[in-house]
């Protein structure tokens, strides 16, 4: 379900989402979760993860493609310029973000940190 979920916001195709979950071998920490509750809670951590790997990938795409961020268009896993018919896939803007010129980028403040609060209290 998750990659699905991660798929349609970035509107791409479900294969191409890798799930990695709470494995302590991969430094992904886990609590015990039922469905109901794991489908709201990361479900919507999703989301905002997805808007903002668009919203972070229009800085870099602006970068690598020499242009506005006003100007950049994301759609379906790749960023253009305006209606420009080619861009800048997010796997390459990624390969971009961890090659050589990565700690320009950081010191821009390109990386981000989600906190998802609840809204309602416990019962």
């Amino acid at each position: 379900m998750f990659p699905r979920v991660a798929a349609q916001q970035l509107g791409i195709p479900a294969d191409s989402v890798v799930l990695r979950q709470g494995d302590s071998a991969l430094g992904v920490m886990s609590a015990s979760t039922v469905a109901s509750r794991s489908a709201i809670t990361v479900g919507t951590a999703i989301v905002r993860a997805a808007e903002a790997v668009i919203r972070k990938g229009k800085s870099l795409a602006a970068d690598a493609l020499e242009a506005a961020e006003a100007d950049i268009v994301y759609d379906k896993g790749t960023f253009k310029r305006g209606t420009a018919p080619t861009g800048e896939s997010t796997s390459s803007i990624s390969r971009r973000w961890r090659g050589p010129q990565a700690a320009r980028r950081n010191a821009r403040g390109y990386s981000t940190r989600l906190i998802f609060r609840r809204s309602v209290p416990a019962p």
